[in-house]
């Protein structure tokens, strides 16, 4: 039976959650022993290997999602798209191979980088590849909530044994690759046997003739072609583009700063949390209205989603950003006192991060491939002066990882509210409307966030404690102003009115029992 959006929503949300709040052990352990270097140097080279297989799916991924979503029976599709993961996977094996024997191509690609930590980051890099594309398997065949219990167990074990490294102490850089294709191959082992028991018709279709024809090969090549294609000068310039401002850090500023960059990067992701959750599902629910030509359905989606999760992310990124100085000394330690600026800006990058999701999920629904390109491909070649110009120190201002964090934050805003006008336009909604909330939320928000962290400024307080007591107090300011406006989540007063109901009913029913 397949699960609603709503129910799919909640064990996405939950498990995020949970990954959330695990997360803060993560966080304490892993950048503060491996020190600004080593994390810069995991991060650097997971993310040059991160964008090489984005741009080898080049939106295949998307396409497989939306086109397994209406032809669930089609076995030999999943055939198709997990032989082009395998010819892409060796590619990348045989590139890292050969550029080993190159020594100056290895040195000048990854800058005073190990070979073998060079390799272990592309492996992690594939694996992390095959377990999204048995996500979107899940997500597609709507058991969503059976995979996310999964990924809870995951996170679970995950937590637990970084736990038991960091108290050996065996935690460093080599073990920490270790300890992720772990992780992987836990969760894709668990995801394989739901796919199996939940749809092994499909399982044994496969086992029973898994091979393809040259004309079903032309066929799919054709299909995925189609919708891929407009994407791939994107993918091009994300590949380019990506790898560039990572790269322009570690040559100019090196591991330390490209440590701050990324523990400032993680940091802000944790805000990311509620949209992660959603996008996969609402870009489902889009294809599906635009597939029937329910054009108001999109639109009261966009108008019900997009709103309250942008003032979500806010709502935690505000906080974030004044509370930078406390999350430094409980998570990262002194060594990564300077990091503090970068943090502060990084903040706000999930912001507009999720309208950069959500609002994209109408481009790929719609089939707008060609225009979120366009706009893509354009603030990324405007990005390239702006990232020289800010790390270079000889003709630039040598800021650092700081100073690729201002970059990021001032392009993407513009870039996303390009996005934002087109699909406006596209579903009749007004667009200034939707400026005028950006701008409300971010001024309130912080506000708010920055009134209790003078309030509750106490010197003698432990760090953790005025940070736990200033999050408390932040989030029932917060609800107050939320009650008598709910307009600055993107809600309406019945919504509060039916909160309030449920609230009352759970806590009735609970008496009862």
């Amino acid at each position: 039976m397949e699960d609603s959006l709503k129910r799919r929503y909640f064990f996405k949300l939950s498990s995020n959650l949970i990954g959330f709040a695990l997360g803060f052990v993560t966080m304490g352990i892993v950048p503060r022993t491996l020190g600004p270097a080593g994390y810069g140097d995991y991060s650097f080279l997971t993310n040059f290997f991160q964008r090489i297989t984005g741009f080898l799916d080049t939106g295949v991924s998307q396409a497989f999602y939306n086109k397994i979503s209406h032809r669930r029976q089609d076995y030999k599709i999943v055939l198709f798209y997990f032989g082009y993961l395998s010819l892409a996977s060796t590619s990348i094996l045989l590139f890292v191979i050969v550029s080993r024997s190159a020594a100056s191509l290895k040195s000048w690609l990854w800058p005073e980088q190990q070979f073998i930590f060079i390799f272990a980051a592309a492996i992690l890099s594939i694996a992390g590849w095959y377990q999204q594309a048995l996500s979107k398997m899940a997500d597609a065949y709507a058991l969503t909530a059976k995979a996310e219990i999964a990924q809870i167990w995951q996170k679970i074990f995950s937590t637990l044994l970084i736990v038991l490294m960091f108290y050996f102490s065996c935690l460093n850089l080599g073990s920490y690759f270790i300890y992720n294709y772990a992780i992987i191959l836990f969760l894709v082992l668990w995801w394989l046997d739901i796919l199996r028991k939940s749809f092994g018709l499909l399982f044994e279709s496969i086992k029973s003739d898994w091979h393809l024809t040259g004309m079903e090969i032309r066929g799919y090549t054709r299909e995925f072609y189609s919708y891929c294609s407009p994407l791939f000068v994107l993918a091009l310039g994300g590949l380019v583009l990506g790898i560039f401002d990572r790269w322009i850090l570690q040559r100019y500023a090196g591991s330390v700063q490209q440590g701050f960059f990324a523990f400032s990067y993680q940091l802000g992701a944790a805000c990311f949390i509620f949209t992660v959750s959603m996008t996969p599902l609402i870009t489902r629910d889009f294809s599906i209205s635009f597939a029937k030509k329910d054009m108001e359905g999109m639109a009261r989606a966009f108008r019900r989603y997009i709103p309250l999760f942008y003032a979500i992310s806010a709502f935690l990124c505000c906080f974030l950003s004044v509370q930078a100085g406390n999350i430094i000394s409980i998570f990262g330690g002194k060594s990564y006192a300077q990091a503090l600026l970068a943090i502060q800006i990084m903040a706000f990058y999930p912001i507009h991060q999720t309208y950069g999701q959500l609002s994209g999920a109408v481009f790929y629904a719609t089939g707008q491939t060609r225009l979120y390109r366009n706009i893509g491909l354009l603030f990324g070649i405007i990005g390239i002066p702006l990232t020289i110009f800010l790390l270079n120190p000889t003709f630039g201002i040598n800021a650092g990882a700081a100073g690729l964090a201002v970059k990021m934050v001032v392009l993407q805003f513009i870039a996303v509210n390009i996005q934002l006008y087109f699909n406006a336009r596209l579903l009749k909604l007004p667009f200034l409307k939707y400026i005028a909330h950006q701008v409300l939320s971010i001024g309130v928000l912080f506000s708010l966030s920055l009134l209790c962290a003078i309030l509750i400024n106490i010197a003698t307080l432990n760090t953790l404690i005025r940070f736990l007591s200033e999050g408390i107090l932040y989030a029932l300011l917060v609800g107050i102003v939320v009650y008598f406006w709910p307009a600055l989540f993107g809600m309406k007063s019945e919504d509060i009115f039916n909160l309030k109901k449920s609230a009352r009913n759970y806590i009735l029913k609970r008496s009862v029992k």
